[in-house]
């Protein structure tokens, strides 16, 4: 909840309004200042329900509560205005609102009250309520996510690595990520079903996506020639190729992860590797489970799509995501282009989430871009 705010900024707001209003009479031009705009202050401050505080120096608990103070909510989203910085930080969902009831696409602000939005720091107990769909503005520079639930985050263009912290998440999928010569800042991302290795990558980071158990596959670049210690360590469901152009590989990595709270997860699944590669040898002598392919980028085209579910059932306004396979999964180039037969009924984006528009059907074409010439179709009903 808010707080009333205090007397100084109302009496601002409203010489202002006063001042607006003689301009307009008089004709005469008037322009409001940022520095006009009064910022919240300790009086406005913001409550959520949580089980335990992840960082008491910005926060303190009361009664049950994490109290954040300098909050102004907008569109169900706390932004918490820090002074000796002049900027905002997004720092939590409204809990006091009503939850998101449908899959929600939220966009946050790059700038509140005539301030920058800088950073996103959303800790346990204060994600959303419901499927949402995170979109952060390129003007954030630092995302620190833990223990939050979300279906996506799309990550801001410029962005460095350095800067991003998702750690204990449940997540979906994680969209533009940042190039870089080494991988670091995930960890512990339970929902995330597969993660695209940025081109010119040089290094794996240690334990990078570690403790991913719903991971299932990954294909490791031809550019990456390290990889850390415990990365991928305890991804139980992960299957991986790794590229004879990776010449080291720290200890622990794709081996059993210690968890303090869960206990631990068991080794990667499966390595799909070249002969004599070092990630050959690597399997042998740890016994990890392996699979020879072929070298070559020729020998690694699209060979089919698996659609899991030919038909699927909408109601006008819903959006769903194609749920598809590409085999193998290692093939070099996996993008794909998707086309509705009948825009007006049902649309399909570039990432393959539909949106149904009104009752009817239409035929949805999944094409490999790799030049296969590899397709596969979905038919959607709209009620």
């Amino acid at each position: 909840m808010i707080m009333k705010k205090p007397e100084y900024s109302r009496k601002i707001i409203k010489i202002t309004c006063v001042l607006g209003m003689l301009c307009s009479m008089l004709m005469l031009p008037y322009t409001v200042h940022a520095e006009e705009i009064a910022q919240p202050t300790e009086e406005d401050y913001y409550c959520n329900p949580v089980a335990w505080d992840e960082d008491k120096e910005e926060t303190e608990e009361e009664d049950g509560y994490i109290r954040f103070d300098h909050v102004v909510v907008i569109d169900k989203i706390a932004y918490q205005y820090r002074p000796e910085r002049d900027d905002y930080a997004v720092v939590a969902f409204d809990h006091n609102s009503e939850p998101y009831t449908e899959r929600t696409t939220v966009t946050l602000l790059s700038e509140v009250r005539g301030k920058p939005v800088r950073e996103v720091k959303i800790g346990s107990g204060n994600g959303p309520y419901g499927e949402v769909d995170l979109i952060i503005p390129d003007s954030v520079k630092k995302v620190d996510i833990r223990k939050a639930e979300f279906v996506s985050v799309t990550l801001p263009d410029n962005i460095k690595v350095k800067n991003i912290k998702i750690l204990g998440a449940l997540i979906q999928h994680i969209y533009n990520f940042p190039k870089t010569k080494t991988l670091s800042g995930l960890e512990n991302i339970w929902k995330l079903k597969s993660f695209e290795i940025p081109k010119g990558t040089k290094k794996i980071g240690k334990c990078f996506l570690a403790g991913s158990t719903e991971l299932n596959h990954v294909v490791i670049t031809d550019s990456v020639t390290e990889i850390e210690g415990r990365a991928f360590a305890g991804c139980e469901n992960l299957t991986i190729y790794i590229p004879s152009s990776v010449k080291k590989i720290g200890k622990y990595a794709f081996e059993d992860y210690e968890d303090y709270e869960d206990g631990g997860y068991g080794g990667i699944s499966e390595i799909y590797c070249e002969k004599d590669s070092v990630a050959y040898r690597y399997a042998i002598d740890r016994d990890i489970p392996y699979t020879l392919v072929k070298s070559g980028k020729s020998a690694r085209k699209v060979s089919k799509i698996k659609v899991r579910g030919k038909e699927v059932k909408l109601t006008a306004g819903q959006k769903k995501e194609l749920n598809y396979e590409v085999k193998p999964f290692y093939a070099a180039n996996k993008k794909m282009k998707f086309k509705s037969s009948k825009p007006s009924v049902v649309s399909v984006n570039a990432k393959g989430i539909l949106t149904a528009k009104k009752a009817g059907s239409a035929k949805i074409t999944i094409q490999a871009k790799d030049g296969s010439k590899k397709k596969a179709y979905v038919t959607v009903k709209v009620k």
